[in-house]
């Protein structure tokens, strides 16, 4: 019992809003944008600044925080969002396998050495291609909305464990 006291302290000092681990199935995703919707309203913030967060909380439980697999049990997500001086930050992390690492690591270094606009072009042409929509193309759509819907201000990594590969990325959405 400790630990939910120290967890709260944790929480509280950080000004987080929102903590989550679980696996984020349809109806939990759900209730994690409501949550989100609700706690963000709460705040006296502009509307642009309020849309953005909504939206990458979206692409993080939809997208990012998603498994690509079926077994239950290897499925293991976290989503955090704290208050931050003039906006929010947003914490997620998920498992991913060797070969998705490669990807998005390849995909995320590329975003981190583009400007806004170059980001933005690179999106509408993959929109452009809405015929077919792999996954690689999912990819890239949910993090370049991200990378837009922060202004860039996204910082990854990637912790290899005994039980797999975890991507976490921290998320700074600002005025």
């Amino acid at each position: 019992m400790q630990f939910v006291l120290e967890l709260q302290k944790l929480m509280v000092k950080n000004n987080y809003l929102i903590a989550i681990r679980d696996n984020f199935e349809n109806l939990l995703a759900k209730s994690v944008l409501k949550i989100t919707d609700t706690k963000i309203s709460e705040d006296e913030v502009e509307i642009q600044v309020k849309n953005r967060v909504f939206s990458v909380i979206v692409e993080c439980v939809q997208n990012v925080c998603s498994s690509e697999t079926n077994n239950y049990e290897d499925r293991d997500s976290v989503l955090l969002m704290n208050r931050i001086e003039n906006g929010f930050q947003i914490a997620a992390g998920t498992k991913v396998n060797e070969q998705r690492k490669e990807r998005l690591k390849n995909l995320l270094d590329q975003l981190q050495s583009k400007e806004l606009n170059e980001i933005k072009k690179d999106k509408l042409s993959i929109m452009g291609n809405r015929e077919v929509l792999t996954s690689e193309m999912q990819d890239e759509l949910t993090f370049m909305e991200i990378y837009i819907r922060s202004n860039r201000n996204v910082n990854f990594y990637f912790e290899d464990g005994e039980d797999g590969t975890f991507l976490m990325l921290k998320i700074d959405i600002t005025n």
